[in-house]
């Protein structure tokens, strides 16, 4: 009788079938959002925290399939509702969230302030587990504006904040973006060693999008130091994973850096059909950065080609996205490039 009063709460039912949700995010977002929204048809609209917070779990799941527009108005009534209901790390992990969308849709300053408000609420709540996350996401932004000092800062607090409340997720990420600041900065062996790791610790978990990630960030460095065939065995492994889970943004991602491959081996035509695949991708998912990458990619195709007119147009086109988002050093890196053609 006890299980079937149970099964009667609605807030219990909903919590399990939230439940269902998340275990089942990392492997499959599209299947989780069909729990999350039995979750919300349980607890049929009335205000709570486990709305809050079924809403952002909700609102991440279609993040990771690439559905931005719909992550962000998920995100938004959360924050409304946590903030109504004075629920305090419901709305620092709903603004936490909301500065991923903006980062990703190229709003660096709204992203920043967003991440700023949620590391003062999350210190207020004395939740570690958000705070990792805020300092993470802090770091990235650091990197794109050419600061990585202030990056490895913000990444070594979020690791220390993930390791003191044994968060393996929040390890691994920060792992993984400290592997990338030393590929980007030249420590290949040390990067590489370190996604190595962040590639074990993931398979054990089955976390398959830190898997994704790091596979594409190991790839990427083995074609920057030419070892051609590991970057194309990563790549596959990773738009497998990316295609299981109906993850848009890493598909793209995977695509650009096969496109890259293509172009240094002379496949240009292949080259150009991954590139085109990649855009409508990210046009879809919104990912201003992705994008800049992507034209400026579709510039070496050009060069490659003998056409210095498109090469130049592709190249303005991600100077315009890469100065939208406050990437600096992109910028820069784009106009050494546009010099030639003064």
């Amino acid at each position: 009788m006890l299980i079937v009063d149970q099964l009667r709460d609605p807030f219990a039912e909903a919590r399990a079938f939230a439940e269902r949700g998340r275990s089942s995010e990392q492997r499959a977002p599209a299947e989780a959002i069909g729990w999350y929204d039995r979750a919300l048809a349980t607890l049929s609209g009335e205000w709570s925290e486990m709305l809050v917070d079924v809403l952002r779990w909700k609102g991440t799941a279609h993040r990771e399939c690439g559905d931005t527009a719909e992550a962000d108005r998920l995100y938004e009534r959360s924050a409304e509702i946590a903030k109504e209901l004075g629920y305090v790390v419901g709305e620092a992990h709903a603004e936490n969230c909301r500065a991923i969308i903006a980062q990703r849709r190229g709003d660096l300053l709204a992203a920043q302030q967003l991440y700023w408000d949620a590391s003062e609420k999350a210190c207020r709540a004395n939740d570690a587990r958000l705070g990792s996350m805020v300092q993470r996401n802090l770091g990235v932004l650091a990197a794109m504006r050419g600061d990585p000092v202030q990056a490895l800062i913000h990444y070594e607090e979020s690791l220390r904040a993930a390791e003191s409340v044994d968060d393996e997720d929040g390890v691994a990420r920060a792992l993984n973006n400290i592997a990338l600041l030393y590929a980007d900065h030249g420590k290949n062996t040390d990067a590489e060693e370190i996604f190595h790791r962040v590639l074990h610790a993931a398979r054990s978990r089955g976390a398959d999008a830190v898997e994704c990630t790091a596979l594409l960030n190991l790839s990427a460095l083995h074609l920057r130091t030419g070892r051609h065939d590991l970057a194309e065995a990563g790549c596959a492994e990773a738009l497998t994973i990316a295609e299981r889970r109906g993850d848009r943004l890493r598909r793209a991602e995977a695509l650009r850096i096969l496109a890259e491959l293509w172009a240094a081996r002379g496949e240009l035509d292949r080259c150009e059909t991954a590139l085109d695949d990649a855009m409508l991708l990210t046009n879809g998912g919104e990912d201003a950065l992705l994008a800049a990458e992507i034209w400026r990619a579709y510039a070496t195709l050009a060069r490659l080609r003998g056409a210095p007119a498109s090469e130049r147009e592709a190249l303005v086109k991600a100077r315009h996205l890469f100065t939208e988002a406050g990437a600096w050093q992109q910028v820069a890196a784009v106009n050494t490039i546009l010099e030639r053609f003064r």
